[in-house]
């Protein structure tokens, strides 16, 4: 059989590329260690087929064997068994499918009672599959109801038959959920008559009443109950969570529980356990220390009125922090509140606010919600549970500290007992879901695809087009297989770097000793932007004639004919260099597009590889195309001296692009260096390119390279001699600019902290993007104005010249520059972020909803002018 050829075979590999990336979108994002098998797993019926059973049981939950007589009644009770890692959505469910009963036969029964009811509670938990709070049952669950014998049976024989609906879903992460439909839980139930001695079925006549006490489960007065009773143990309601911490479990767990089937007057006690991780901290109830944000419980119920105070399990620890006294719980710690009964169906909806923190630094607020019982409706008001009054022993151990009187209701230098302490600043942050995050997986991959192509529009990525352009004319009239085969490589070459960005964010790093990786990371310091601008340069200078590159094809040659063919190395090798060149630019949804790739690395890794793909994809879906459709080149103009001209005037570009990596090299005394070590590199390839000849003998041609070596290797010694002490890493210091402060942490919490709101631009020296915000939207006279009337701080904080401007811009969710965070005066630890290129309207109503007011109306139309 003749083999196919690469022409006939890249479409098909095209469209099964397409395929994949296809399937990777529809299925949800897989946890850490699935196979990828699991990732495209649905729970359907027919791989986990949920368990149904049914059958008549007595008061005990034990089968019967023959019906009551007609007129008492049976109980019918319908059974799940729930595969492993899979659960059932309850009557009660928030959100949602929540499960119904559907009977479609009764044949000697009807129906009594309110319907079906669980033998146990179910578990409520946020679910991202339905965004909200969901009830489920796991494992196995029993409904039961009654039935009324109403003795007209055929044959004898009672029966009961119908369906269960609602939603069956697998668990965990990247979840998903199908609708039990018609057939797909059925069950049914048959029972033998009793009969009378003449045949009949019995009546109730016929039979001894039950004592009341016998029926498991239900309720009965006290008057009712007999020494020789035995009580079904008090069920409990249960309810437990961990809030994440950037997708992670946080260092707090709570576990709350309510004692179930109290009568009216009776009293339960509310029961919320904290379990704090070792190195973590939450403050007291009361009087936590100056700045500190006190542990509140607040509960909302229905049935319920709160007793006394709420009280701890062990006192807080007073702790001095270089002077300030503040009241810590550590470990484990239970916070206990009495309730009196007042209705039979009871329950409460607690809320327990808390901050943990560590001796250095504090996480963000968090606030857990704990649903225990019955719901309390939405008119029911939330009362904050009142923690009692600090004990002597507290107060001495306040004293020992503070060296202050064991007296008064405050504690030394903290706010008085009942104030609301202020809300400590927060240096890590939860931040609201980017607009693509929300989109899922699914849509994300088209708009990381779209990001890409963009980018090749990108003022960093033009200069290198002018290669492939002249490249696309030089393959016009060339054979199809060649066309296909070369564009491929390329792409090729653009596709690895892509997969190099995937593997650093998936931890490949670590092992390089990266502690982050970003957008442009690797023009963020000196040596990374002087290796850059030095291969530019060098490349302008071939385009522009003065040497030839020895690897064929990866400038190639105006010369038409005579000229080096393309080849492998020179097209794997450009796709490779036009991207590292295009990575100091965010065009529009690469930065976004990152950040979620960045997300999905720890809780969905083939979802984040899957986004870079799509991303490099994107921006190698020109020379695809060409691949695809070979004949494009054809409307190019033929082979001749316009591409003599045009490489030429590359070559200009790409010398214009290197003088603007060298704009962002600082201190500025490093200029002058690097352009004489340029001019040594000229030289050197001016030798090389002018001084050897194809005819010139061997010893010849390799003692010029000696000679050119020599020269460049001297001058390059002049201009480390000449570059400041420190050379590359030499001292940077920060340039005012007018209307902006330069980015400080001290400062940045210091306006925090005294409520003013503070705008936060992180950029680069080298962003042509950044540059755009501030001509178009940031740096304008309508931008200023507004930070004028809305008492905002403008602040710039330059990544590549400050370590901790690099630090707070990862720890705002940056993946890439330009990336804005404006921390409202009112809520310092619930910053605004936008990353990439914005516009002025955009911006001016990102100033407002972060200082909650609006804008005079003059400064709008100034912005609609757009005026600087």
């Amino acid at each position: 059989m003749p083999a196919r050829s690469p022409v006939a075979v890249a479409p098909r590999l095209l469209s099964a590329l397409a395929l994949v990336l296809g399937g990777l979108a529809l299925s949800a994002p897989p946890a850490l260690g699935q196979s990828l098998s699991e990732v495209f797993d649905l729970p359907t019926a027919k791989q986990e087929r949920l368990a149904i059973s049914a059958g008549f049981v007595d008061a005990d939950g034990a089968p019967l064997a023959e019906a009551p007589a007609a007129g008492e009644t049976v109980t019918l009770a319908v059974t799940a068994r729930i595969p492993e890692g899979f659960y059932l959505l309850s009557q009660t469910s928030p959100a949602g499918m929540p499960a119904k009963f559907r009977l479609s036969e009764t044949v000697g029964l009807e129906p009594a009672g309110d319907g079906f009811t669980p033998d146990h509670e179910p578990k409520s938990a946020l679910d991202p599959a339905y965004g909200g709070l969901v009830e489920k049952f796991t494992a196995e669950v029993t409904w039961t109801r009654p039935f009324k014998i109403t003795g007209d049976a055929e044959g004898g024989t009672l029966r009961v038959a119908g369906e269960l609906r609602g939603s069956y879903c697998s668990a965990g992460v990247g979840g998903a959920c199908i609708l039990l439909g018609k057939g797909d839980a059925a069950f049914s139930a048959e029972l033998a008559a009793a009969e009378t001695g003449d045949g009949q079925m019995a009546t109730g006549e016929d039979q001894p009443a039950e004592p009341a006490a016998e029926l498991a489960g239900e309720k009965t007065d006290a008057a009712d109950v007999t020494a020789n009773d035995t009580r079904v143990p008090e069920e409990t309601f249960a309810f437990a969570v961990n809030p994440q911490v950037r997708g992670k479990d946080g260092p707090v767990s709570l576990n709350a529980f309510l004692p179930a089937g109290a009568e009216v007057g009776e009293t339960v006690e509310l029961t919320v356990i904290l379990t704090i991780d070792e190195e973590y901290h939450v403050y007291a109830l009361r009087e936590p220390g100056t700045a500190a944000l006190p542990t509140t419980l607040e509960v909302a119920a229905v049935g319920l009125e709160p007793r006394g105070n709420v009280t701890a399990s062990q006192p807080a620890e007073a702790v001095s922090h270089s002077g300030v006294v503040l009241r810590e719980h550590h470990g484990t710690v239970t916070f206990t509140q009495p309730f009196g009964v007042t209705a039979e169906n009871y329950g409460l909806l607690a809320s327990v606010r808390y901050q943990a923190c560590t001796d250095q630094t504090c996480l963000q607020p968090a606030t857990a919600t704990l649903p225990l019982g019955a719901a309390p409706g939405d008119d029911a008001e939330a009362v904050t549970l009142t923690p009692p009054p600090l004990t002597p022993a507290d107060r001495a151990a306040l004293a020992a500290l503070t060296g202050e009187p064991a007296t008064g209701d405050a504690v030394a230098g903290g706010p008085a007992t009942g104030d609301a302490a202020a809300e400590p600043l927060a240096d890590s942050f939860v931040l609201e879901k980017s607009w693509i995050e929300e989109t899922g997986l699914w849509a994300a991959l088209p708009i990381a695809f779209l990001g890409g192509l963009i980018l090749n529009f990108m003022p960093c990525v033009l200069p290198v087009i002018a290669l492939k352009a002249m490249s696309f004319a030089k393959q016009a009239g060339q054979s199809r297989s060649r066309v296909l085969a070369l564009n491929l490589w390329y792409s090729a070459g653009v596709l690895s770097v892509f997969l190099v960005f995937a593997a650093l964010t998936l931890g490949l790093g670590a092992f390089m000793n990266i502690e982050s990786f970003g957008w442009g990371d690797q023009v963020n310091s000196n040596p990374g932007k002087v290796i850059a601008l030095t291969l530019v340069f060098a490349l302008g200078l071939s385009m522009l004639g003065l040497y030839e590159i020895p690897v064929p094809g990866l400038v190639g040659s105006a010369a038409g004919a005579t000229g080096h063919q393309e080849g492998a190395l020179g097209a794997v090798l450009g796709g490779m260099f036009t991207t590292l060149l295009a990575t100091p630019c965010t065009g529009p949804f690469i930065g976004a597009a990152g950040g979620f790739a960045v997300a999905l690395a720890e809780s969905n890794p083939l979802g984040s590889v899957a986004m870079w793909l799509a991303m490099g994809l994107g921006f190698a879906s020109p020379y695809l195309l060409i691949a695809a459709i070979p004949s494009a080149t054809r409307l190019l103009p033929r082979p001749g001296d316009w591409m003599v001209r045009f490489k030429e005037f590359g070559g200009l570009l790409l010398l214009g692009t290197a003088l603007y990596l060298l704009r962002g090299v600082r201190p500025l005394e490093l200029w002058m260096p690097i352009l004489v070590g340029l001019l040594g590199l000229t030289m050197g390839l001016w030798i090389v390119g002018r001084m050897i000849r194809h005819n010139d003998s061997f010893n010849r041609k390799y003692g010029m390279r000696i000679v050119a070596a020599g020269v460049t290797a001297a001058v390059v010694a002049l201009a480390v001699w000449i570059a400041p002490e420190g050379g590359l890493n030499a001292t940077v210091v920060a340039e005012q600019e007018e209307g902006w402060e330069e980015f400080d942490v001290e400062r940045l919490n210091e306006l925090r902290a005294s409520g003013r709101t503070v705008l936060v631009d992180f950029r680069s020296t080298i962003c042509p993007n950044c540059d755009i915000n501030e001509a178009t939207a940031i740096d304008t006279v309508a931008a200023h104005e507004a930070y004028r009337e809305l008492d905002i701080v403008p602040m710039k904080g330059w990544i590549d010249l400050s370590d901790e401007a690099y630090e707070w811009m990862n720890r705002l969710g940056g993946i890439g520059v330009p990336h804005l965070a404006v921390f409202p005066g009112d809520r310092p630890n619930d910053p605004a972020v936008y990353n990439g290129v914005i516009t002025q309207g955009a911006f001016l109503r990102m100033l407002e909803e972060a200082a909650g007011k609006e804008l005079p109306t003059e400064t709008v139309r100034t912005a609609a002018a757009g005026t600087r």
